[in-house]
């Protein structure tokens, strides 16, 4: 079911629980997201980067995403995962050509810079029913081409006025999460997002899942956590099963198929333990 991600991280911030957003490369691991979403029959956000829709094609990413959600049962949203002002030529062809949901990220901007691009965004989605992912704080590491040198921590007084005069659907909020793995133990503030989840009804989004114990994911859905994102463990994942069916297919049965297969299923196994720690397992 194609949809874009406001009714059901509605309905998640209201059942609290969350729905989990997966990024995905090409068709291998989509698939696998997607046939996870549908067993576990539960709501998924899959999210392609700048770098995947200029590697995978714009159209050809549209056309995968509708060839594998338009006839399953969950709803299924295509998101442009933490694009940047330098990208407004790529937002504009995803919002007019089929994607439902795009992430504006320009948290790294001073505020009203920040809000300036975000209305324009806004602006231009609303036309098409997409819905718009903002951020306020930064989250650390690496994703794909943006790098944060440290965590900056939400500043609640900032966020009522920045929803009002953005009109977003959803807001990813700095409270001490990384991208990649974590080199050592986070500092969650799990207080920041009780406190801005009281602020406003614009639903929450965690970056930076990979490698947060169930815990972390259970207790921050708690608070107040309604869309985690989950991106490193997948493309991991993706690199090590090739690796490992070259080294185990004989060169005598060079069959592609043989080598994504294990991708596919690897991708599917992940996501499925994601959507039960999420809550969002039967949801749909």
């Amino acid at each position: 079911m194609i949809t874009n991600i406001n009714k059901m991280l509605e309905k998640a911030k209201s059942e609290k629980y969350a729905v989990g957003a997966f990024n995905f490369n090409e068709f291998s691991d989509l698939k696998g997201i997607v046939s996870a979403a549908a067993e576990c029959n539960a709501p998924v956000i899959l999210m392609a980067s700048v770098s995947t829709v200029k590697f995978f094609g714009i159209r050809e990413t549209i056309y995968a995403y509708m060839s594998l959600c338009e006839d399953v049962s969950v709803p299924c949203a295509l998101h442009l995962d933490h694009a940047r002002v330098k990208d407004y030529e790529i937002i504009q062809q995803c919002i007019g050509n089929g994607f439902t949901s795009v992430m504006i990220d320009e948290s790294t901007k001073p505020i009203d810079k920040n809000i300036e691009i975000t209305k324009q965004v806004v602006a231009m989605a609303q036309k098409y029913s997409v819905s718009v992912e903002a951020e306020l704080g930064t989250v650390a590491g690496r994703e794909d081409k943006i790098f944060g040198d440290k965590a900056e921590f939400i500043d609640p007084d900032t966020v009522v006025d920045y929803v009002r005069k953005t009109n977003i659907d959803a807001l990813a909020v700095g409270i001490g999460t990384a991208h990649g793995f974590y080199k050592e133990t986070p500092n969650l503030r799990f207080d920041l997002i009780e406190e801005v989840a009281g602020l406003t009804g614009v639903p929450l989004v965690m970056h930076g899942g990979t490698g947060l114990s169930e815990d972390d994911f259970r207790k921050a859905i708690a608070c107040g956590i309604s869309k985690i994102n989950v991106g490193t463990e997948l493309k991991h994942a993706f690199a090590k099963e090739l690796c490992d069916a070259s080294a185990r297919l004989q060169s005598d049965n060079m069959d592609p198929r043989e080598f994504l297969k294990p991708v596919r299923e690897a991708c599917k196994q992940i996501t499925m333990g994601k959507l039960a720690i999420f809550g969002c397992a039967d949801k749909a």
